[in-house]
């Protein structure tokens, strides 16, 4: 999601001090926006009927003209910001709910978000590319211009429906301008450009490091490319990165995720059955798009399971360094990331599913193993059953010794032989001699259908020289 420019943001709270309570109306309002259902969000009442019914006819217009989802958001103006409201941070996990499916990737669309004193612009996927681009005639961000004319709409009559209509014909008109291409450094001549040495693809296998558009200068290139090489040699892994700039084509989050995997396999992962260990990070600039690929052993260290996600730990913390523009940060922080998960060490009973190829992937004696499901009991916490098994063993025991104990408070019998007869009794002796043994086998069937094993394990897929991938991504 975009960060916007403190200005707009001092610009809107200047705005929206004062937001007066609305006149409540008897239609119900605060229903959540479904997937195919862009709207306004108004669970307190602010707006009129009429006005809302207008505004919400201008965002499905504007989302069926930009492809895009949009949505507005208008808090209770009853309702007083908390000290440490984090708008951003509530914007997102709105637009989340509203769009989001639970896949790991972002929907493309943009919402705008009034509190109580402020209002924000948020974007995902391609919502970033043309909303958080610079617009270069009026040398700003240009949601922070789409933020001023809604301000500017808002006004002292606190127009909620004019805010909206605003909001609207901004994104038109940034949408029909189309995502800017990345202008050159003005501290770099067109000498500087053309002596440069081309970087290849093959710089993978050395340098750990593919940066084909010049987004890490000269220096940036050689430390992170260094700190990488260290990085490896301190795991015994494979650890690289890709990226790509601006000026690069705008490839969808699929697409790249398809070549992590394949630029991963086409330098590391030379045997076609022999997965190495290790993770390559891609950095997608013109889409705003972070992916890991992991291998072999890195989709255990750098896991991906719904119970531990470290791959979106790492992501979530890249995105600070990737918002400010801090490639070379990113890389570094990357490099640590990996450090850091890979002393922790793999999580206990971690395991991936390959849904292409039906099997599931664990770890055992720092070694792979493929199977069709996970061991019986495998990543099930076995205390609780072996407490409650020896506290009642103890009981059946202890209630055994008592009846023993009772039966033997008889008077004691006389001597045995007073019963036997001499003259009627004979002894004999006989001895059995060991001739052969046989036995006989029954195989248990223990499967009850299915995988076994509990959920909150990884998740994994086949690349397409069939080596098996974990891993994960998001937007900045």
């Amino acid at each position: 999601m975009n960060r916007l420019k403190k200005t707009a943001a001092v610009l809107a709270a200047a705005a929206l001090t004062l937001l007066p309570l609305a006149v409540p109306v008897s239609a119900e309002r605060g229903n959540d926006i479904a997937m195919d259902n862009v709207c306004v969000h108004d669970p307190g009442n602010a707006m009129p009927a009429e006005d809302l019914f207008a505004a919400n006819e201008a965002l499905l217009d504007v989302s069926n003209y930009i492809d895009m989802y949009t949505a507005v958001y208008i808090t209770d103006p009853a309702v007083t910001d908390p000290e440490d409201f984090d708008i951003e941070k509530e914007s997102d996990v709105l637009f989340n709910s509203y769009f989001s499916s639970g896949e790991d990737f972002d929907f493309d669309g943009t919402m705008l978000y009034f509190s109580s004193k402020l209002v924000f612009l948020s974007s995902s996927g391609q919502g970033q590319s043309y909303y958080y681009a610079e617009d270069a005639e009026k040398g700003k961000n240009r949601g922070s211009v789409i933020l001023s004319d809604v301000v500017e709409a808002f006004g002292s009559a606190h127009d909620y429906k004019a805010a909206v209509i605003a909001f609207c014909e901004g994104l038109k008109t940034y949408y029909d301008e189309g995502i800017p291409a990345q202008t050159e450094d003005p501290a770099q001549t067109t000498e500087d450009v053309q002596n440069r040495t081309p970087r290849e693809e093959s710089d993978l296998s050395t340098l750990r490091i593919y940066d084909p558009d010049f987004v890490l200068t000269d220096d940036e290139l050689a430390r992170a490319s260094e700190r990488l090489l260290s990085v490896g040699k301190a795991t015994g892994m494979f650890d690289a990165v890709v990226l790509r700039g601006t000026t690069a084509p705008s490839y969808s989050d699929s697409a790249v995720e398809k070549m992590s995997d394949d630029l991963y396999d086409k330098y590391f992962n030379p045997e076609p059955d022999t997965d190495t260990d290790g993770a390559l990070l891609f950095l997608n600039l013109s889409t705003r798009y972070a992916y890991i690929s992991t291998s072999g052993l890195g989709q255990f260290y750098y896991y991906n399971g719904s119970a531990a996600n470290r791959i979106s730990s790492i992501i979530d913390g890249m995105k600070s360094y990737l918002r400010a523009e801090d490639y070379a940060g990113a890389v570094e922080y990357f490099c640590s990331q990996l450090e850091y998960y890979y002393n922790k060490g793999i999580p206990k009973n971690a395991y991936t599913e390959n849904t292409d190829k039906q099997e599931v992937l664990y770890v055992k004696d720092g070694k792979i193993v493929k199977a069709d499901k996970l061991p019986l009991l495998y990543g099930k916490d076995l205390k609780p059953y072996l407490l409650t098994a020896l506290a009642g063993g103890g009981l059946a025991a202890l209630i055994a010794m008592i009846i023993i104990k009772s039966s033997y408070k008889l008077k004691k019998s006389v001597n045995p032989t007073t019963y036997v007869s001499q003259k009627e009794t004979n002894f004999y002796q006989k001895d059995d001699i060991f001739l052969r043994t046989h036995t006989t086998k029954t195989r248990i069937d223990t499967d009850s259908g299915g995988r076994s094993g509990g959920g909150g394990g990884g998740s994994s897929h086949s690349s397409g020289g069939g080596h098996s991938h974990g891993g994960g991504g998001g937007h900045w």
